[in-house]
């Protein structure tokens, strides 16, 4: 009995370790699957390697790489001093911007001022006026005025 026992608990271990190969086998079969209707056309590449020069040749043209890179970064120093050069000169513009508004503000708060005085003027003018007539109408002698 325990060698019957020993073979169904063998095949039942060899059954259940199958079970994932199948289905994974299957899961394979079915990638390949839609992976083959995108298919592409093969492509070519070639390419050339550009030849490094040795020996004096070598050295030159290092050389040669070296002052183009130096010369690159002595315009870049150059651009960057121009550059705060003119955040420099942006920096005091918008401060002068900023003094001008505040000018304008103040004379603008001025005309406004002295457009209330003159209308206000006015209006008491037009009053002094008004009461000036209406003594001379009575026959009132203003002060002031000369016959």
């Amino acid at each position: 009995m325990s060698r019957t026992f020993a073979l169904g608990v063998l095949s039942l271990l060899l059954l259940l370790a199958t079970a994932p190969l199948r289905a994974q086998s299957a899961h394979a079969d079915s990638v390949a699957r839609d992976s083959a209707a995108q298919v592409l056309s093969a492509v070519v590449i070639s390419a050339t390697a550009t030849p490094v020069p040795t020996g004096l040749r070598g050295v030159l043209a290092r050389l040669g790489a070296r002052s183009v890179f130096d010369a690159l970064r002595r315009e870049n120093r150059a651009l960057e001093r121009q550059l705060a050069g003119y955040d420099r000169h942006i920096a005091r513009l918008e401060a002068h911007l900023d003094s001008l508004k505040a000018l304008a503000t103040a004379r603008e708060a001025n005309i406004a001022w002295l457009d209330h005085s003159a209308s206000a003027m006015r209006v008491r003018r037009l009053q002094l006026e008004a009461r000036v007539r209406e003594l001379e109408e009575r026959g009132v002698v203003v002060v002031g005025e000369r016959p």
